[in-house]
């Protein structure tokens, strides 16, 4: 099984995982700044928790967007840097994609991330497939992407939570 370690920071939300050993922890904090500054310490926390050394990992995943340049930068480099001090490979991943699969997949589903200044970081499933893929557009775009009832998910379907349902998201 592998260990791996993984990085969110592609929102206001910092997230931290780690899989292996037949489960997986996980630490998030809403943080305004600085995640640089929380993100190892939760690191640190997760593998006290499951009794593992960085030398045990067997790779790092990371947000590598969309999302917000600074927190996207912010994971991308500790990742790397702590990758490349371990010899360990890196996996990028989309950002939207663990959201989608925490909401679980099936039937349509929208995940947006707020982009600020009345735009979102969104990409679209019908069921298990990406129709839609990460996109930087106007909510109702997104939201216009299903006809009849969807799903949304994310920190944009909160902020944008009243167009959604006016939609049929739910």
């Amino acid at each position: 099984m592998s260990r791996v370690l993984a990085f969110d920071t592609s929102s206001p939300v910092l997230g931290v995982g780690l899989s292996g050993g037949g489960g997986a922890l996980v630490r998030t904090e809403r943080v305004v700044r600085g995640s640089e500054r929380r993100l190892l310490p939760l690191a640190t926390e997760l593998l006290d928790e499951a009794g593992l050394g960085v030398h045990q990992l067997d790779g790092i995943a990371v947000a590598a967007g969309p999302g917000a340049f600074t927190g996207l930068r912010v994971g991308l480099a500790t990742a790397c840097g702590l990758a490349q001090a371990l010899e360990l490979p890196v996996w990028p991943a989309m950002s939207l994609w663990p959201r989608a699969i925490r909401a679980g997949l099936g039937g349509a589903l929208l995940v947006m991330l707020d982009a600020r200044k009345s735009r979102v970081y969104a990409a679209g499933w019908q069921d298990d497939v990406l129709l839609h893929p990460p996109q930087d557009v106007a909510p109702e775009v997104a939201i216009g992407w299903f006809e009849g009832s969807f799903r949304a998910t994310g920190e944009g379907a909160l902020v944008y939570s009243a167009r959604v349902v006016e939609a049929g998201g739910g």
